[in-house]
């Protein structure tokens, strides 16, 4: 290969680089936003005026999706929570039929379970016991009986935890049968806009996923389905002591999830607004409306907050 070809190539291979590297630079995006006024009624269009030039520009409108007010929603300063404070609860239901042997079933919480559901494991870990928070069945009615609502202790947030129902059953005497149905576990989240936002409820449990059953000892077993936990003991005097495990999938109690983006306004494939009509609050209150503008590359990014607060009478 000659000198000139080497020269050409060397040069080329250069330009490419810099030609990378000129790519890769981004800019702070010239943008600005502004509005005529910071007080609106419930049904108003707030119009916005925009001034420069981003890439790419989305908005938080400060609202809360309805229901759940203080977990989900448009708000910007929770675009990255994972969790939340508040209160974690219980509840399900169930049916005692064949009423032979008395305190076959116990509810049961750890937080320390390791995930492999066999025997050796169960009795390694740490289980609180919560039944006596609980309205069993006690096989008087023939329809299921409502647990109440359980409060979870504190000490069992911002970890994995797993929930249990152990059935023990005594040999050499009919054995009951247990339906649990409709169990959850409701996280009421405390209010973090205002220090009296009401609470609002986000159920993130629920019968359906995951729960294995464990024979510990005996012949019976639980049987699992989308909506049922049910386990029926063995029959009369030549039934053999019996005790089965349920336990849950892992749960984080208050886990909760990150706030969105209400609306993306523009994409890096559209042409620049100079307004936007924002649709009417629905509700009064005080907003908290965030423009996020951004110019980006493969690599890199760089933003720019405009932020009101936006007072919406009635």
């Amino acid at each position: 290969m000659n000198k000139t070809i080497m020269n050409v190539i060397g040069i080329t291979l250069l330009f490419s680089l810099l030609l990378s590297c000129t790519k890769d630079k981004v800019k702070e995006p010239n943008f600005d936003v502004s509005v005529n006024s910071l007080t609106f009624k419930v049904g108003d269009t707030i119009k916005y005026n925009f001034n420069g030039y981003a890439d790419n520009i989305s908005l938080y409108t400060g609202e809360s999706v309805t229901g759940i007010a203080n977990v989900l929603g448009y708000r910007y300063q929770y675009k990255n929570r994972a969790s939340a404070d508040g209160n974690a609860f219980l509840q399900f239901s169930s049916l005692l039929q064949t009423v032979s042997q008395p305190n076959t079933l116990s509810l049961l919480v750890s937080n320390d379970f390791s995930g492999i559901y066999d025997s050796a494991n169960i009795y390694k870990a740490t289980w609180l016991d919560l039944t006596n928070l609980a309205t069993l069945s006690n096989g008087s009615l023939s329809t299921a009986v409502a647990s109440g609502l359980m409060s979870i202790p504190d000490t069992f947030k911002n970890k994995p935890i797993f929930f249990a129902f152990r059935y023990r059953a005594a040999a050499g005497s009919q054995q009951p049968r247990w339906t649990i149905t409709n169990f959850n576990a409701p996280f009421y989240a405390k209010g973090t806009d205002t220090a009296n936002a009401t609470k609002d409820t986000f159920t993130v449990a629920t019968l359906n996923p995951a729960w294995r059953g464990i024979n510990v000892a005996g012949s019976q077993a639980w049987s699992i389905s989308t909506t049922q936990l049910l386990i029926s003991g063995g029959s009369g005097t030549t039934a053999v002591a019996n005790e089965d495990w349920a336990i849950s999938r892992d749960f984080y109690l208050n886990r909760v999830p990150n706030d969105k983006p209400a609306f993306i306004l523009k994409t890096y494939t559209d042409g620049m607004l100079t307004k936007y009509s924002q649709r009417p609050y629905r509700k009064p209150g005080l907003y908290k409306v965030t423009f996020v503008a951004n110019n980006a590359s493969w690599k890199n990014q760089k933003e720019v907050i405009k932020e009101f607060e936006i007072n919406v009478t009635p």
